[in-house]
């Protein structure tokens, strides 16, 4: 809390410089927007001992607009107000019942004014003729924890004649530092929440995959929230403290609650009134649609056709060309025009050889190369093509999703999802969130009644739901506006993207160095016995071919001695 302590007594001499040293502040604080701001009076409705200063500062400050309340009486009744800066006044706490009062009358105050979770200027003016100084304690310990970090204190005390200024230290806001009555605004009011000077987010997470999760090895918090928060928490100078719950709990329960700044949890947002202050991260809850990979092999076809018609027939005319230069045209050149024979013949031999070299070696290369893409996809990759498919799609809900409504074809093969029964993922799709499909897509398979990873489905990245989702942040903490601020500029300067292709692969296949899927990943890398069966294909091919050839030869061979 930015505080500071100012000592003046009740006369003209000191009252006058209360009011030029108030005039400035409000003069250079309204110098600094772009327009002028309402400020706010609590408690100056009966007479006191700072009575004047309402009067005196409208006199001296005429474009600015005020605001006056007064917690004392039961019947105040006021909006709230966005004013920047406010002035309080505390002549005696005899009115209240007991201590804890002071709080509730610190909160009212914010409350009015709508200061909760914001950085605002707050001055307070207390008379120490009748404040204790216990009460001053707890006066300052509740705007503490209400939030307040923009905070300047004004003591009245008849046994001082000069204003004396202090300041909570940066490291520590219970130590007060002395300032003199003509520092400037950045002496008075340094902007804390830029440097906080190590006072930590206190953050709350539970495992979810790869936002926040325990490292196995280490016990770490680790995860694409973890290294986010840490960035921003070094940009204003202070560190995060993580602490991992089994399941989410339910914080900021009541004013008193301080255990946690913020929580890491995705809540989605339903417009209801929450005990807490919504926090947006980049990420949001989007829906999409996980296939499962089905291929037919094209192996026949490979073998068969790997050139297009015209070069098929074109060999198959220098074949049969060749063939019946050799039965019925070689021999009687040869007879005829034996000086001829060899300057036809011997080009011919040339010509055969070195088109079947190149055609087989050309045949053997493009065969080898396309191979391993014997299996073609025949699953769907956009919503278009899985509306026209057969695979049925697996919902807990169906009427959640305006998609499956606005689609007939959809909807009609939309299965209702009964938790007590079990079913085969393998045939079916399943509705996952785009951003955690890598992570999540094994629990759900599991609860169907078998395991599968991401290996086996395809994301069609087209959410057919996007939903807004929030996550916790202490109402009371005046970091929430700041802390957003430096979330926005990071994902736009895209930090957010960086961390998450840090965490996965851009393709969707979880990064090996963080061990999720080591074993699948391993296994994939030995081979088995389906990768062998275009081998099996080919060698069929090759069996065949030599039987043909072989029958070939010795029909040729019979040709030449009948004829």
């Amino acid at each position: 809390m930015d505080s500071s302590l100012i000592y003046t007594q009740e006369g003209s001499a000191t009252s006058g410089l209360l009011i030029s040293f108030l005039v400035r502040i409000i003069n250079e604080l309204h110098c600094d927007r772009c327009s002028q701001s309402t400020v706010g009076f609590v408690n100056f409705n009966t007479p006191h001992s700072f009575s004047y200063i309402p009067s005196q500062l409208m006199q001296q400050l005429s474009t600015v607009t005020f605001a006056s309340i007064d917690l004392r009486q039961d019947g105040c009744q006021l909006q709230s107000l966005n004013t920047p800066i406010v002035i309080h006044a505390v002549t005696s706490f005899q009115w209240m019942k007991n201590k804890l009062y002071i709080l509730k009358d610190v909160l009212d105050t914010l409350q009015h004014f709508g200061l909760y979770g914001k950085s605002k200027k707050l001055i307070v003016l207390i008379d120490m003729n009748r404040v204790t100084m216990a009460e001053l304690k707890v006066l300052k310990e509740s705007y503490q924890h209400a939030g307040a970090i923009d905070i300047l204190y004004v003591l009245e005390h008849s046994n001082f004649n000069q204003l004396n200024i202090m300041i909570p230290a940066r490291h520590n806001r219970t130590t007060l530092v002395h300032r003199s009555a003509e520092s400037s605004i950045e002496q008075l009011f340094p902007d804390r929440l830029s440097n906080q000077s190590g006072q930590p987010y206190k953050v709350a997470c539970i495992e979810n995959r790869p936002l926040t999760y325990r490292d196995a090895s280490s016990g770490r918090i680790i995860g694409i929230d973890v290294d986010f928060i840490d960035i921003i928490a070094k940009h204003q100078r202070t560190v995060a403290q993580f602490k991992h719950t089994a399941d989410p709990i339910k914080q900021f329960k009541s004013w008193y609650d301080v255990e946690f700044d913020m929580a890491t949890y995705r809540v989605p947002d339903g417009g209801l009134a929450y005990p807490f202050a919504p926090l947006y991260f980049p990420n949001q809850f989007r829906w999409c649609l996980a296939v499962p990979k089905t291929y037919d092999r094209v192996i026949h076809d490979q073998v068969i056709w790997p050139y297009q018609p015209p070069l098929w027939a074109m060999l198959l005319s220098l074949a049969a060309f060749l063939i019946v230069y050799r039965l019925f045209l070689r021999q009687p050149i040869q007879h005829q025009y034996p000086d001829v024979f060899p300057a036809i013949d011997t080009p011919l031999q040339l010509l055969r050889m070195l088109l079947l070299f190149l055609m087989t070696e050309y045949y053997t290369a493009k065969l080898t190369a396309i191979l391993g893409l014997s299996e073609v996809p025949i699953y769907p990759r956009t919503l278009a093509e899985f509306s026209s498919s057969p695979i049925p799609l697996l919902a807990s809900h169906r009427s959640g999703y305006q998609y499956l409504i606005d689609n007939p074809q959809v909807h009609a093969k939309t299965i209702e999802w009964n938790f007590s029964a079990q079913y085969d993922p393998t045939g079916m799709a399943l509705l996952q969130l785009c951003d955690l499909f890598p992570f999540t897509i094994g629990d759900t398979t599991q609860i169907m009644g078998k395991r599968l990873s991401h290996h086996h489905y395809h994301l069609i990245d087209e959410p057919i739901s996007t939903s807004i989702c929030i996550s916790p942040f202490r109402k009371t903490s005046p970091r929430l506006v700041r802390f957003q601020q430096y979330v926005t500029r990071l994902n736009e300067a895209g930090i957010w993207d960086q961390l998450v292709s840090k965490w996965m692969l851009k393709d969707g296949r979880v990064s090996v160095a963080h061990g999720a899927d080591k074993r699948t990943s391993f296994r994939s890398s030995i081979l088995e016995l389906f990768h062998f069966v275009p081998v099996y294909v080919i060698g069929g091919y090759l069996y065949t071919s030599a039987l043909i050839i072989f029958i070939l030869e010795h029909l040729v061979y019979r040709l030449q001695q009948r004829f």
